[in-house]
């Protein structure tokens, strides 16, 4: 556990962007974030997501939860991720990095 909070600040720090205001992902932005850990990355469903500021980097601190098919088709059932939101010139790129009891800890240790 301690290796994966170690390369999630590892990011946080070297992703550096300017931002004034907290992005607003849409659900198509999360989905494509999404596309590389879940099976069905079109059917995710989020709530609860909250973006806090990671000091003066720029980057944001993304958390929140999602639900998608899995590979019978059913739903699973909501999940805690943590990812990470960058501003890149004009457009913002969303990372995600953990799910399940790690991001749920690691969201919990923030306050979100």
């Amino acid at each position: 556990m301690k290796a994966v909070l170690l390369s999630i600040s590892t990011l946080f720090l070297a992703m550096a962007a300017s931002a004034q205001s907290a992005p607003k992902p849409t659900e198509r932005d999360l989905q494509v974030a999404f596309d590389r850990h879940l099976k069905d990355a079109p059917s995710a469903r989020f709530r609860d997501v909250q973006l806090v500021r990671e000091g003066e980097s720029g980057v944001w601190v993304m958390c929140g939860y999602v639900n998608a098919k899995n590979a019978m088709g059913a739903y699973a059932g909501y999940s805690r991720f943590i990812g990470a939101a960058v501003r890149e010139g004009k457009s913002t790129k969303y990372v995600v990095m953990e799910l399940g009891e790690v991001a749920d800890q690691t969201c919990s240790g923030r306050g979100l």
